[in-house]
């Protein structure tokens, strides 16, 4: 009774962080006469009592990435997944107000899930491998890298700015949740691997990368910016 309390528990935690985001709540209202830079994101990646038996051959899935996302300017989102069921995600808000008397919020938040889920490997081999890459990008940049199964992974990033006197504020606020639960996986003579090599340097801006071999893993990078001049 206490387990299956604590996972009903984090689930509604999970739900209760990201619905607020994602329906377009949880603002603040200034005073009228105010100007507002509001940027909201939310992502919500759960799997709930999925039964997966898979790979009973010696089976290889590989995610590779060499020389890949350099030298760009802006918002880059990369998903790769050779996996089977996995939760992939980018997400990006912002809001920009050039005017004074202006208040500026931004909230990023991620609820990710595993409950109740059953994954069974045999003679299986998988890599994830990112070789110089993601070099010299300007900007937001968001890689998710998965060779396993029933991994969640996301970035978001939430930004609100305000190129003039602020008189009212600034607020910023990040939210996490990762819950698992009764979440079981058995591996017999399997090999995974997740390399990161010569890659993810000279970058200005924010860089998210997310990578895994592996099965029933939660990963997020949530961040959160508010400016004023």
């Amino acid at each position: 009774m206490k387990k299956a309390l604590g996972i009903g528990l984090g689930v509604m935690l999970c739900l209760a962080l990201v619905a607020p985001a994602m329906a377009g709540g949880g603002h603040h209202h200034p005073a009228r006469g105010f100007n507002v830079a509001d940027a909201s994101v939310g992502q919500e990646n759960a799997f709930v009592a999925d039964i997966e038996i898979l790979n009973l051959a010696v089976t290889d899935v590989d995610a590779g990435m060499a020389g890949s996302v350099m030298g760009n300017m802006g918002i880059v989102g990369v998903n790769q997944a050779p996996g089977k069921l996995n939760n992939q995600g980018n997400v990006v808000a912002a809001s920009v107000t050039g005017e004074d008397r202006a208040f500026q919020k931004a909230d990023a938040s991620v609820g990710q899930a595993n409950i109740l889920d059953f994954d069974l490997e045999f003679l299986a081999l998988s890599a994830d491998i990112i070789d110089k890459s993601i070099i010299d990008n300007g900007g937001i940049v968001g890689v998710n890298q998965s060779a396993g199964d029933l991994n969640n992974q996301a970035n978001a990033v939430a930004i609100a700015a305000g190129l003039d006197d602020v008189e009212y504020g600034t607020v910023a606020e990040a939210e996490l949740c990762q819950v698992s639960a009764c979440a079981v996986v058995v591996d017999l003579a399997t090999a995974r691997m997740d390399a990161i090599t010569g890659s993810i340097n000279g970058n200005c801006g924010i860089v998210g990368v997310n990578q895994s071999a592996g099965n029933l893993n939660n990963q997020a990078n949530v961040v959160s910016i508010s400016y004023s001049r």
